[in-house]
């Protein structure tokens, strides 16, 4: 186990706060383009020109939403395009040698890291999860083989999951469209 803030396992930053335009240079990422189980879903139909290259994601970037209910990780990979996380985001570059990137994000996303975002998160309203709560955070750090056997197992599970939740709503249509023929 080591803590992320261990400098030679990830670096941290903030996302970018700027006004979203309509076209841009850069699709600006935001939490409204994920799906409830931190994938892409909507289309990124919001843009940024004015940035710092090192405001650009890098391939193997991971996001991590601090503000708000849901503090779910994705992974960038640089076919997704140009593109600059919001400040909603924790921009997390991870050493590719010791961290598989895609493996950060299943250790972010899961129920026990969750449940310590929440219980450690500041604010009213709106939750939100601080940068050294981040940083003091311990992850587990197997060999890399074994990291990429756990998101493959990972990615193979939300997989299914999205299977099922597509099944139960084609059980929902078929369900209303025979009630609605058997009414008339």
């Amino acid at each position: 186990m080591k803590k992320i803030k261990t400098a030679a396992l990830c670096s941290i930053r903030f996302g970018l706060h700027q006004q979203p335009l309509i076209k841009g240079k850069a699709k600006y990422l935001q939490a409204r383009h994920f799906n409830a189980f931190g994938s892409i879903e909507n289309a990124i139909d919001v843009f940024i020109n004015e940035y710092e290259p090192k405001q650009l994601l890098k391939d193997g970037d991971v996001v991590l939403a601090a503000k708000g209910n849901r503090n779910f990780a994705w992974c960038y990979r640089a076919e997704a395009g140009i593109m600059i996380a919001s400040s909603v985001f924790f921009v997390i570059t991870p050493d590719q040698q010791k961290l598989y990137p895609e493996y950060l994000a299943v250790i972010l996303n899961l129920a026990s890291t969750q449940q310590y975002f929440l219980q450690n998160s500041e604010g009213s309203s709106i939750q939100s999860v601080r940068k050294t709560v981040l940083e003091e955070l311990m992850i587990p750090l197997p060999n890399m083989a074994q990291q990429q056997n756990i998101v493959a197992y990972t990615n193979h599970f939300l997989h299914m999951q999205q299977i099922r939740e597509q099944l139960i709503e084609k059980n929902k249509e078929l369900y209303n469209a025979v009630i609605t023929k058997m009414i008339h």
